[in-house]
């Protein structure tokens, strides 16, 4: 879901929308380390909206224990939060909250283990409390640190949902919401702290809007509030052109366009929820990801193109890819549908279809191990002679390039090239033309990554 289009509208740039990834709060001293870098925002004479996940790995452990109903899991979040009460040391409201919320996490999910309520609302009421926690311990971090800060998430802060538990979005009059939940507190001189990731729906209960969910609130109230930037503060500086850990030479991309930004997302990197820069397109709000550590490198992601032409490579994998043929496919209406209704019943997601012109074949790229539920509703259709067979090639994966300059028939003709001498199962050519996709074996594919990782160096380095 969009914010509000801007139009001609101009922006408020002091104001600047800064999200505090898990990555980044870990410990205490994480959480005063924030809350300086905050300071040192207000000294510049910004107004700062702060964005906060939950502490490092609570959602993670909160999720664990949901699903192997695990006391021993919540038991660590507990103690993980004790230790950063203990840390900021003192007695206060805020750090009262976070005990008090810390008892009723427990109570709720000595309540779902009794009971056995698994349903989507209770698993977001329980995930929820990683964030409702660290709201109060960012909040305690800035007032110590002098700051006048108030603690909010939900309705509190404007971000009323639709009921769609573990996928919400804001309902149509959500950004009039945010504008005055927020206005008001800013208009005071107080820095609003904001429960990144979660809402509430129209009556009340407790909804969660995905993994990585705290990237796209932090940019939907930044749409809303018509604010020059959001930071993204993370525990790298900046969006690589490819993963450091397969490509060791790999650099900061110095800048995005959120078309761009949005392609990678979609495809896994930097693990932006895939509607995380939704919001901003077509504004003049900007987007900076960057770090504490290191301050001279980031990424800064706004409307429109700038050099290089190519930005990053993604690895995806391991996969399958599944093969469906049979001329009785060619020529009758809604193949296609019937096959890919046949993987949805089954809750197999298809990352990626192709099929040939002639419509002798159907290929359908789905995530490791999924291919095992679809294997008998494929030999019914063989049986019924819908369709003539049908094969499935395990541990493959996917080498993706992202970059406007796939636009250009000389850039995308070079691109091509790399693929000689490669055994390619599959292409994928992506919407707007911003990224190719290979399909191939794992190794294969990661060689072709490092075709494309090249080219993109080649491009920055000149």
């Amino acid at each position: 879901m969009r914010g509000d289009p801007l139009g001609n509208k101009s922006v408020e740039r002091q104001l600047v929308v800064v999200k505090f990834g898990g990555s980044v709060l870990a410990c205490e001293r994480d959480y005063i380390r924030a809350s300086h870098y905050v300071r040192e925002l207000l000294e510049q004479g910004l107004k700062p909206i702060v964005v906060v996940s939950a502490t490092k790995n609570t959602t993670q452990d909160i999720l664990d224990a949901y699903d192997e109903m695990n006391t021993r899991k919540i038991e660590m979040v507990k103690a993980r939060h004790e230790s950063i009460v203990s840390g900021l040391g003192r007695n206060s409201p805020n750090l009262n909250e976070v005990q008090r919320l810390l008892e009723e996490l427990e109570k709720t999910f000595s309540a779902y283990k009794l009971l056995s309520l698994d349903n989507g609302s209770i698993k977001d009421l329980l995930v929820s409390f990683g964030e409702r926690m660290s709201i109060h311990l960012m909040t305690e971090a800035l007032e110590q640190a002098g700051i006048n800060a108030v603690a909010l998430y939900g309705r509190k802060a404007g971000i009323v949902t639709n009921e769609k538990f573990g996928e919400a979005m804001p309902v149509r009059e959500c950004c009039e919401l945010v504008k005055q939940a927020l206005s008001r507190h800013i208009k005071a001189g107080i820095v609003p702290v904001i429960a990144g990731f979660i809402g509430e729906s129209v009556s009340g209960r407790i909804t969660t809007m995905g993994r990585g969910g705290s990237d796209f609130t932090a940019t939907y109230i930044a749409s809303c509030m018509l604010a020059g930037e959001v930071q993204l503060i993370t525990n790298v500086p900046g969006v690589f052109t490819g993963d450091p850990k397969l490509f060791p030479n790999a650099r900061v991309v110095p800048t995005l366009s959120y078309e761009e930004a949005i392609e990678l997302s979609h495809l896994g990197g930097k693990r932006f929820h895939p509607r995380t820069f939704e919001p901003l397109i077509n504004t003049p709000i900007i987007t900076r990801v960057r770090s504490l550590d290191e301050r001279s490198r980031e990424t800064i992601i706004k409307s429109g193109v700038s050099p290089p032409s190519l930005k990053a490579t993604i690895v995806t994998g391991p996969l399958e890819l599944i093969t469906v043929r049979g001329t009785g496919m060619v020529g009758r209406l809604g193949t296609a549908a019937r096959i890919m209704s046949l993987f949805s019943s089954a809750g197999v997601n298809i990352m990626a279809i192709g099929q040939p012109i002639s419509e002798t074949s159907i290929n359908l790229v789905v995530e490791k191990g999924t291919s095992n539920r679809v294997l008998e509703p494929l030999r019914e259709l063989v049986s019924s002679h819908y369709i003539r067979d049908f094969e499935v090639i395990r541990n493959v994966a996917s080498a993706s390039v992202i970059g406007y300059g796939l636009r250009d028939p000389r850039v995308l003709g070079r691109t091509l090239t790399l693929l000689k001498d490669k055994h390619v199962l599959m292409l994928v050519k992506g919407p707007l033309d911003l990224s190719i996709s290979t399909i191939a074996d794992e190794k294969t594919a990661i060689d072709i990554a490092r075709e494309f990782h090249g080219a993109i160096l080649e491009q920055i380095e000149h």
